[in-house]
């Protein structure tokens, strides 16, 4: 179930020293990030999907991995 979807300023790189620079490193860059939240806790977040530069990616990603459209709700 999805929790959140947040605007944050940090796109998270992979750690891994294998990859590219531009993949590897953390950004200071404004992105957005999914939160799901547990099926069986109220309130847990089980996993975050993201790192979209705009917000229209990321709404489509929720969209696509929910498999519904979304009634959006502006909270700030």
């Amino acid at each position: 179930m999805i929790k959140d979807l947040i605007k944050w300023n940090v796109l998270y790189g992979s750690g891994d020293y294998k990859d590219p620079l531009e993949i590897c490193d953390d950004k200071e860059i404004e992105c957005f990030y999914i939160e799901f939240e547990s099926m069986t806790q109220k309130d847990k977040i089980d996993s975050t999907r993201g790192g979209f530069l705009t917000l229209t990616e990321a709404i489509a990603e929720t969209e696509q991995v929910t498999n519904q459209k979304i009634n959006w709700i502006r909270q700030i």
